[in-house]
């Protein structure tokens, strides 16, 4: 049977990133399936089958299968669990959450039924409750995307200090990280604390071999200091970065990455150009197309 406490982190980015066609899910179905002929009264099964289907998005067939498991497995926590789970992926909020209320009250729980219902609670506005919702996720399992969740709802409620920790034992845990470390960056500026973002920076920049986005982090800093000059030097420093890169080898990744600096010099002609570029080379590069959007707007 698939134990919920153990999953691991992939089931949780999964769910962040609301799968609608896993792969293999449908791969997955058949096999059980065949399974399921053999072996009709195991409710692991149809447990089983319940998760391959929700992650295929066939909603209605995993709640029948779990209807199916509750019926040969009275009172089995994984057929509540997994209930929640796939009404929530259906936007039946509160059903959901009355399904992993029942879960969480009465077992250890898991990392990714911490994540869905903190994910609810804070689509109805309590956040606070979600962020003790994500802690005790991170208890369970570690994931550097429900770090920099946690820590955006803090930063939202300006809980910089709770924020600043949280994102600090992901550093630790983790590493040198990028989006951590930006987090830190930013909490650290909205603490008022210039020098220690501009520490930050440094320390970043002299682990990494790409140094133009940390040129712009840094110029956001200085300029938020009243040092508008040395931002601009930082800019043109980005720049010429990007440009000897890209004189090298052009790449959709280093032309978003120069279109980001020509708008930080407000040069949105120049930005555009390299966007559309970007996005001939990689027509869906997620990046390209958002920032686009954005500069369209």
């Amino acid at each position: 049977m698939i134990r919920l406490n153990s999953m691991s982190c992939v089931w949780v980015l999964c769910y962040a990133c609301v799968l609608c066609a896993h792969p293999g899910a449908h791969h997955d179905i058949e096999r059980i399936s065949k399974l399921i002929e053999s072996s009709p009264e195991q409710a692991d099964l149809w447990i089983e089958r319940a998760h391959h289907r929700r992650l295929a998005g066939e909603y209605d067939g995993a709640l029948l299968d779990l209807k199916e498991a509750e019926r040969l497995s009275p009172g089995n926590w994984d057929v509540i669990a997994h209930r929640g789970l796939t009404l929530a992926l259906m936007g039946r909020g509160q059903e959901a959450e009355a399904a992993l209320d029942r879960f969480l009250n009465n077992t250890p729980g898991s990392a990714i039924t911490f994540v869905e219902r903190a994910r609810i609670r804070q689509a109805s506005g309590r956040t606070e409750l979600a962020i003790s919702d994500l802690t005790a996720s991170l208890a369970q399992s570690r994931d550097i995307e429900i770090y920099l969740e946690r820590g955006r709802l803090q930063e939202a409620l300006k809980r910089w200090d709770d924020a600043a920790a949280g994102y600090t034992e992901g550093l630790t845990f983790f590493g040198p990280i990028g989006s951590l470390q930006r987090s830190m960056v930013r909490v650290e500026l909205a603490r008022g604390n210039q020098d220690k973002a501009l520490s930050l920076i440094d320390a970043a920049m002299a682990k990494t071999r790409s140094k133009a986005p940390w040129r712009l982090q840094r110029a956001l800093v200085l300029e938020s200091a009243g040092d508008t000059e040395a931002a601009h030097k930082e800019r043109i420093a980005a720049l010429d970065e990007t440009n000897r890169i890209l004189s090298k080898r052009i790449t959709a990744i280093q032309l978003v990455q120069r279109a980001q600096v020509y708008l930080s010099l407000n040069r949105r002609a120049d930005a555009r150009r390299d966007l559309e570029l970007a996005i001939e080379k990689s027509p869906r590069y997620g990046a390209a197309l958002e920032l686009k959007s954005k500069l369209n707007q």
